[in-house]
């Protein structure tokens, strides 16, 4: 539980004897108040030449916190960003695995432009995965390095300009490595590619589109929720897989991992596994429709979520927004906030890197002359709440968000977004389903008047 009134009085008291604190209390303090979430400006400004002073003196995992901490705090001090990176390329040889995520995560989400020290990053890496015990979860000793780094690593060596063949390939050997146990141990055995329906069929339940031998594509309408915490995970750990299903079939939400354990539990041990999500990779907001990328084993869900770190995956969508968005195929990049809904402006505390890429505007009408825009959607990264963030910030907010500032349109019962296409290729052959629009949306575009020939003919692609 945050004191203020306490970490308050703590920075008053280290600042007026910073100089004496060592390395190892430096480290400690800033990642305390990083894991607050308490930004203390005077305490970081006195901190920060501190800690460069004797930056020769931190260990590996010293320099780790102090950049992890900065990071989360999303506070900018390139001096010490550029003292962590010298010192610590000179013990990247001692440095852990889990180390090596940490700090990369913390360039990348500072966007501290430093290739050469983020290539020597991944080289390092490369050598360590062959050699460290990977496990679920997201703490544990230091000898060991939760797989879920290997990702994160994955994605800030790509955002950093750094990613290279070699550690993508040796991602792929370490993960497989640990994940083939795990489908030895439920008895997982890989299926043969069949598709059990097709797209043309989307309907106002789950069902599965196409199958691979390690993963699967379902149809997520609209209503459903996709989401599982490591809160709901440690539950069912403690109450017993019984006992959490009954709290799901009792929750009035829809939930797409309530339907994966009860549809594909028994065919697929993984959809039962609320510690991987129950084979989920991705994310798609509860009034997004379209198709969901499920693994069927362990295997296929850590090679999916490097995919998806490594940004391999082709993610493309459709939507309706207010007022006449440019024409101009451009990208958006505005930091957006992790795990939560966005708060906008550049201050907001967790600020990760998001890009969004709009691929083609139409230009529409209503009936009383004001003015939407279809808009087709390239996502090269999955933060929460994207496209809708992203497009409301330009001062076109999505058709039916009353989050994000839409007012209600009587011609669209939904949130008009719709995920159209999901492509990825974890070694079988290219998994690539399209989605047309569902009816309910087809409804509200039709009633809709396209502005230009050219618009009108791109709509109806559309119908």
């Amino acid at each position: 539980m945050e004191d203020t009134p306490l970490m308050d009085t703590i920075a008053d008291t280290s600042i007026a004897c910073i100089s004496e604190f060592r390395p190892q209390g430096l480290a400690n303090l800033v990642w305390s108040y990083a894991t607050l979430s308490i930004v203390h400006p005077p305490l970081l400004d006195a901190l920060a030449p501190a800690a460069m002073a004797i930056a020769i003196n931190f260990s590996p995992q010293g320099l780790a916190n102090i950049a992890w901490a900065f990071a989360t705090l999303r506070v900018e001090n390139l001096p010490l960003m550029n003292a962590v990176a010298a010192v610590f390329r000179q013990k990247l040889s001692s440095a852990s695995l889990r180390e090596l995520a940490l700090t990369a995560w913390a360039y990348a989400n500072l966007s501290v432009q430093d290739v050469r020290f983020m290539e020597a990053v991944a080289s390092s890496a490369v050598a360590k995965l062959s050699t460290t015990q990977l496990q679920g979860g997201k703490t544990g000793s230091s000898d060991v390095c939760p797989a879920d780094f290997v990702i994160g690593l994955a994605d800030a060596l790509h955002a950093c300009g750094a990613m290279s063949d070699e550690y993508f390939e040796a991602a792929s050997a370490a993960l497989l490595r640990f994940s083939e146990p795990l489908d030895a141990a439920r008895g997982q055995v890989a299926e043969a590619e069949h598709s059990d329906s097709t797209a043309d069929e989307l309907g106002t339940d789950p069902y599965v589109l196409q199958v691979q031998p390690h993963m699967c594509a379902v149809w997520k309408p609209t209503g459903w929720v996709v989401n599982v915490s490591w809160e709901e995970a440690e539950a069912c750990r403690q109450q017993g897989q019984d006992s959490w299903m009954d709290q799901m079939e009792e929750d009035e939400e829809l939930r797409m991992t309530s339907w994966m354990t009860r549809v594909l539990g028994e065919r697929y041990p993984i959809a039962k596994d609320p510690f991987s999500q129950h084979g989920i990779i991705h994310r798609l907001d509860k009034q997004t429709s379209g198709p969901l990328l499920c693994a069927t084993d362990y295997n296929g869900y850590w090679a999916a979520r490097l995919q998806f770190g490594a940004r391999k995956v082709v993610k493309e969508y459709v939507c309706v927004c207010s007022g006449w968005l440019s024409k101009e195929v451009r990208v958006l990049e505005t930091p957006l906030q992790y795990g939560r809904r966005q708060k906008q402006g550049l201050d907001a505390p967790g600020l990760r890197y998001a890009k969004t890429q709009v691929t083609g505007v139409v230009h529409l009408a209503d009936k009383s002359g004001a003015g939407y825009s279809l808009v087709r959607i390239k996502l090269h990264t999955g933060r929460r709440n994207q496209i809708r963030a992203h497009l409301s910030y330009e001062g076109h907010p999505l058709i039916g968000d009353d989050v994000y500032g839409s007012e209600t349109n009587p011609w669209c019962p939904r949130l008009f977004l719709h995920s159209y296409r999901l492509r990825v290729d974890i070694g079988d052959g290219p998994l690539d389903v399209r989605a047309p629009l569902p009816d309910d949306l087809k409804d509200a575009l039709s009633g809709l008047t396209v502005i230009g020939d050219y618009s009108r003919a791109c709509v109806w692609d559309w119908l």
